[in-house]
């Protein structure tokens, strides 16, 4: 294969690339939602930056056949290369035809090909499942930083959904009592997509500005660039049945929701909160429990709550993947000057001992203050 690099870099030529883009995702294997052109355009709408695309199209005999969704943003004077989608994404990489090995390896050599149009490129939240670019030996001309950021909790089942009562995890014992308690109280959970999902966006606004997030400062589905997203997300990837949302009413009160990717064999958990007023009800932890059961009784063997640590994950789930970052620069005096200054700082204190454990110790704080979840 001799292939040819196309750099796409304004709204018109990304329009015009919609449906290739939209069959390499269908094509590629595992399919990551994050990838899609969909949810990618989706977040730069969303997004109030003022970065410019920069998305990498790999083509042979014109076919296109691996696609690097990036964009080049302007910080303290330097030209930072990443991911369109990756503030708001917890799985990245380069979406790629399955059939051709060593595509993504062949993209990233074209990019970095690319460096005189940036100082810094800072690749986030790279997952072994689901890409390899973390793991890439760079050309010399290029020095390359890596960490292991944090790890991602999921749960696989196997074929009979009692076995997974019996030796997985605790909570779905408890939460099997706890569901049909909750159907005999009267209360319901029902799900959403499409324009359901968009006209129900009040309901998830007002469940999480009485959650803990809106404690904690941490709101992101409030009027804005969070509402913005998952409108279009919903009229897309929700219409195909890619997205869905889940509610849990007490009362005919939405007391808590939950935010899902769907495919055929996994379901990704996306966003959820409950309104902590009805913590008692554990509405929260009903609402997760009768997602997963439906998605079992649809085939879905795997249940991934993406990235972090939270207690209430941990409890529920028998496996976790790592999420890398990395970033690249030339072995220049701005390259070394644009990772000193924009990356090391929180990379290298974050894995500094010391500075993990106090970390921790904080957030361990922080869970004993706050009162118990039930999400």
């Amino acid at each position: 294969m001799t292939p040819t690099l196309d750099i796409i870099r304004t709204g018109e030529a990304w329009a015009e690339l919609q449906r290739e883009w939209e069959e390499l995702y269908r094509s590629s294997n595992p399919r990551n939602p994050f990838l899609s052109h969909d949810w990618t355009e989706a977040c730069w709408s969303a997004q109030k930056s003022e970065a410019e695309p920069f998305i990498a199209a790999l083509r042979d005999r014109g076919r296109l056949v691996a696609l690097a969704p990036l964009c080049i943003e302007k910080r303290a004077g330097f030209r930072v290369l990443r991911f369109i989608a990756d503030d708001r994404s917890d799985y990245l990489g380069f979406p790629c035809e399955a059939e051709t090995a060593g595509l993504e390896r062949q993209l990233l050599d074209h990019v970095l090909a690319t460096n005189g149009e940036w100082d810094l490129a800072v690749l986030r939240n790279l997952t072994d499942s689901y890409t390899s670019l973390h793991q890439t030996v760079l050309p010399e001309a290029f020095r390359s930083h890596r960490t292991e950021w944090i790890r991602a909790p999921y749960c696989t089942a196997g074929d009979d959904w009692d076995s997974l009562h019996k030796s997985g995890p605790s909570w779905f014992r408890e939460m099997r009592k706890r569901s049909r308690r909750f159907a005999r109280d009267g209360h319901r959970v029902e799900r959403f997509d499409g324009s359901e999902a968009i006209d129900r966006l009040d309901d998830v606004a007002e469940i999480e500005a009485h959650s803990w997030k809106a404690r904690e400062q941490s709101m992101r589905l409030q009027e804005g660039e969070g509402r913005e997203l998952l409108e279009r997300a919903f009229e897309t990837l929700g219409t195909r049945g890619e997205m869905e949302l889940r509610l849990a009413f007490v009362d005919d009160r939405a007391v808590a929701f939950q935010i899902d990717f769907v495919m055929s064999d996994r379901i990704w958990h996306y966003q959820c909160a409950y309104d902590e007023r009805f913590r008692h009800t554990r509405a929260g932890s009903i609402l997760t429990y009768e997602a997963l059961r439906e998605a079992w009784e649809r085939g879905v063997r795997e249940f991934d709550y993406l990235s972090g640590e939270e207690p209430y994950k941990l409890e529920r789930t028998n496996g976790s993947r790592t999420i890398h970052h990395l970033a690249a620069h030339r072995r220049s005096a701005r390259g070394w000057l644009a990772y000193g200054l924009l990356v090391a700082p929180q990379w290298r204190l974050r894995n500094i001992p010391a500075v993990r454990t106090a970390y921790k110790a904080a957030r361990a704080l922080k869970r004993r203050l706050r009162p118990q979840s039930n999400a």
